[in-house]
C-alpha cells in the first residue's frame, strides 16, 4: 500500500472520529440543556403550586367564612329593619360590623414573571398549560374587580350612613330616621347581595384553585399536601 493511500485512509478516520466526537458533545449538550429545562420547569410548577395552595388557605380559611358571616350579620339586620323590632344594641354592633369589606385577589407572582420572561411555553403538557393560562387569565381580574368594587360600594354605605345619622357611631337611636329609612335598607339589602355573590365567586376561585393544583401535582409528582381547612 502507497503512503499516499495510508495518509488518505488515516485522514479519512481521523475526520470520522472528530465527526462523531461532534456529535456525542452535541448530544450530551442537548441532553443536558433539556435536564436543565426540565428542572426550570419543574421548579417553575412548584412554585405555582405553593401560590396555590396559599390561596386555597386564604379563601376556604378566612375570605368565604369571614364573608358568610357577614352575610348572615347583614340577614340579621334587614330582618330587624323591616319588622321594625328595633334593637338598639343588636343593631349598634351589627351595623357597625358591617363596614368595611374583607377582600384577597388571587396570588399571580409566578405567573405573571413566568409569562412575561415567555416561559409558559416551555411547558410541554398542552392541557395543563391552557389550564395554567385559563385560571389566572379569568381569576385575576375577578378578583381585583371583586375586591375594588366592594370598596367602592362599603365607602358609599359608610358615607350615607355618616350623612343621615350618628346613631351607629354613638349608640344613640332615640331618633329612628335611619332605621326607618327605605333608601339605608336598600343599600344595605344591595351590600348583602353583593357580598353573597363574592362568597360564591371565592367558592368558585378555591374550587379551581384545588383543580389546577391537583393536575400540577400530578405533573411534577409532588405529594399532595391537603390545604388546611
Amino acid at each position: 500500500m502507497s503512503k499516499t493511500k495510508l495518509s488518505w485512509k488515516l485522514h479519512f478516520v481521523e475526520l470520522i472520529v472528530v465527526i462523531i466526537g461532534i456529535t456525542i458533545a452535541f448530544t450530551i449538550e442537548k441532553y443536558s440543556e433539556q435536564l436543565k429545562e426540565r428542572k426550570e420547569i419543574k421548579s417553575i410548577l412548584r412554585s405555582f403550586a405553593d401560590d396555590l395552595k396559599r390561596d386555597i388557605n386564604t379563601y376556604r380559611n378566612s375570605q368565604i367564612p369571614n364573608n358568610q358571616r357577614r352575610v348572615e350579620e347583614l340577614d340579621y339586620v334587614l330582618k330587624q329593619l323591616r319588622s321594625e323590632m328595633l334593637l338598639d344594641d343588636s343593631l349598634h354592633t351589627n351595623i357597625r360590623r358591617m363596614f368595611g369589606s374583607a377582600n384577597s385577589k388571587i396570588t399571580n407572582a409566578t405567573y405573571e414573571s413566568v409569562k412575561s420572561s415567555g416561559k409558559l411555553e416551555n411547558i410541554s403538557n398542552e392541557v395543563l398549560r391552557k389550564q395554567i393560562v385559563n385560571h389566572y387569565e379569568r381569576n385575576v381580574s375577578q378578583s381585583e374587580y371583586l375586591s375594588e368594587f366592594n370598596i367602592v360600594f362599603s365607602d358609599r354605605l359608610y358615607t350615607y350612613v355618616s350623612e343621615h345619622s350618628n346613631a351607629p357611631f354613638t349608640k344613640d337611636y332615640s331618633d329612628k330616621n335611619l332605621l326607618r329609612d327605605a333608601g339605608f335598607r336598600n343599600m344595605v339589602s344591595r351590600w348583602r347581595g353583593i357580598i353573597r355573590f363574592k362568597v360564591s365567586e371565592y367558592e368558585r376561585m378555591a374550587e379551581s384553585s384545588e383543580s389546577l393544583l391537583e393536575a400540577i401535582e400530578a405533573e411534577v409528582d409532588i405529594t399532595p399536601i391537603q390545604a388546611e381547612h
